[in-house]
C-alpha cells in the first residue's frame, strides 16, 4: 500500500532525496533549523521515525551515528502520488484530470510543448 507523506514529512524527504548518498541526524537538524527555525529536535526525530515506519527511509548505524537513506526515489514517489490522485479523484481518467487542470482556460505554450513531447515519447 502506498502511504502519502504529510507536508512536513515531504519537506524532510526533499532534503533526504537531495542527499541520497546518506545524511546524518545532525545534518538533517541543521537543514531543518534553516527551513523552519522553530522546529525541535524531537519533531525531527518523530518525522524520521514515521518515514522509517512508512518505508520511505532506512537508517544504518547505531544511535547518534545513524545515517539516513531514501528507499524510494523522488520521481517514483511523485509518479505514485500523481496516479493515486488521478485514480481517487478522476476515476483513473487522465483526460478528466487534464480537463479539470486546464479549467477551460487552456494550457500555456510551454505546457502544450511538454505534452506533445511526452506523447511523442510514449508513441515510440
Amino acid at each position: 500500500m502506498f502511504d502519502k507523506l504529510t507536508k512536513k514529512e515531504y519537506e524532510t524527504m526533499k532534503f533526504i532525496w537531495e542527499n541520497d548518498d546518506g545524511i546524518s541526524f545532525s545534518e538533517l537538524c541543521q537543514y531543518a533549523k534553516l527551513e523552519i527555525p522553530s522546529i525541535s529536535v524531537q519533531t525531527i526525530n518523530t518525522h524520521l521515525a514515521h518515514l522509517i515506519e512508512k518505508k520511505f527511509v532506512k537508517a544504518e548505524g547505531i544511535r547518534r551515528k545513524r545515517i539516513y537513506y531514501p528507499l524510494l526515489p523522488r520521481a517514483e514517489y511523485d509518479c505514485l502520488l500523481a496516479r493515486r490522485i488521478i485514480n481517487e479523484l478522476f476515476d483513473g481518467s487522465l483526460i478528466d484530470f487534464l480537463l479539470a487542470y486546464s479549467n477551460n482556460e487552456g494550457f500555456t505554450e510551454r505546457e502544450i510543448l511538454a505534452l506533445k513531447t511526452l506523447l511523442r515519447k510514449s508513441g515510440e
